[in-house]
């Protein structure tokens, strides 16, 4: 559906989805004696080719922990033996620590806190390419940074606030299983 044979032998058009697969037909050519010869003709079409992973919804990372992404595309026409795509970056540098192996698989231990921008290249058995690009957060793991609290006096109004870094915001706070109630009044 969506392709058309014109009289000089020229198919052209845009496939629809719906005709996904190998399609089969028969072409005729007919010459100036009107003699004709038939040929049954393949011809595969295959989904739009992309990389299925949504550039924005990449698992956060955190520094000195392991991390892992798998990339996946769909259409094309996939290397054969299940080998699916071949997956490749940009000269953009991936966060350190990380790396990306052919099959799509990035992973590895980041050893740099930022936000990181990169392309992911899929390349099909006939050589197209898919591609997307990509920002992956590097950040230090959830901690308290406030050490230490200023003083507290009796029967005088007090306030204090904690802070917090790396994770991901908004924080909530409550005391700690096990640990003793703040002071009464607070």
């Amino acid at each position: 559906a969506g392709l058309g044979l014109s009289g000089n032998g020229i198919i052209s058009g845009i496939p629809a989805a719906g005709g996904l697969g190998t399609n089969y037909f028969s072409a005729r050519v007919t010459d100036a004696r009107s003699q004709t010869a038939d040929q049954l003709l393949p011809l595969p079409v295959f989904p739009n080719f992309h990389i299925t992973n949504s550039a924005s919804a990449l698992p956060a990372a955190i520094l000195n922990a392991s991390y892992s992404c798998q990339f996946g595309a769909v259409g094309g026409n996939p290397y054969p033996n299940g080998n699916g795509y071949q997956y490749t970056w940009n000269s953009a540098p991936l966060p350190p620590g990380l790396g990306l192996s052919y099959a799509g698989y990035l992973s590895g231990t980041p050893t740099q806190t930022g936000t990181f921008y990169f392309q992911i290249y899929a390349e099909d058995w006939d050589g197209n390419i898919a591609q997307n690009t990509f920002s992956l957060i590097v950040g230090s793991g959830l901690q308290i940074v406030t050490t230490s609290l200023t003083s507290a006096t009796a029967g005088v109004g007090y306030t204090n606030q904690l802070q917090a870094t790396g994770g991901r915001a908004p924080y909530s706070w409550s005391i700690a299983l096990g640990s003793q109630p703040l002071s009464a009044g607070l």
